[in-house]
């Protein structure tokens, strides 16, 4: 019974140290998995953040492209102005030498204006 004994004790310290070892092991297991774990995460994260700065710079540069086509556009419409501005300009011009306008002084008009104006009063005198 002593040698039972003694042996049912080292099988109860070798059981005990192969649970142990056995824990060990499972607790090794369980940190490598939560390591691995970390990795993947922190990973994810990192690609989670170049794509986010990849969209960003992406609408960064097509807000710049919008804002580079307005000024352009607006360019484009300011020159069509200046552009009409100057054929109206030299439009009226000649239309108004075609139509032989000239431009004259207030002074010289009314001058000739009153000559014209004592023929005229005499001829309708005549006339009556």
């Amino acid at each position: 019974t002593t040698t039972t004994t003694t042996t049912t004790k080292k099988t109860l310290v070798l059981s005990a140290s192969v649970a142990d070892d056995k824990g060990k092991e499972d607790a090794a297991k369980a940190l490598e998995e939560a390591e691995r774990e970390a990795r993947e995460a922190e990973a994810e994260d990192v690609e989670a953040l170049a794509k986010a700065r990849g969209e960003i710079a992406e609408q960064v540069e097509c807000f710049d492209r919008v804002d580079r086509l307005r000024e352009a556009a607006a360019m484009s419409r300011e020159a069509k102005r200046a552009k009409l501005a100057s054929v109206s300009a030299t439009t009226t011009k000649k239309t108004k030498a075609a139509a032989n306008v000239v431009a004259y002084s207030e002074s010289d008009s009314d001058e000739d204006d009153d000559d014209n104006d004592d023929v005229l009063v005499d001829w309708r005198a005549k006339k009556l």
